[in-house]
């Protein structure tokens, strides 16, 4: 999952579907059987997608 977010940093000029995509796949890969935070209520993945622009 982390190569998602690397990849998307390195390649700023992909498709937004896939920039959309790849926090919500993220936050969904590294708190499974950690937490039980929602993708979509959770700030923190938009808080990285705007640091990441």
């Amino acid at each position: 999952a982390a190569e998602l977010l690397l990849a998307r940093i390195a390649e700023p000029d992909r498709p937004a579907s896939t920039v959309a995509v790849a926090p919500r796949l993220v936050v969904r890969g590294s708190t499974r059987g950690q937490t039980t935070k929602h993708p979509l209520t959770d700030p923190a993945p938009l808080e990285a997608e705007k640091e990441a622009r």
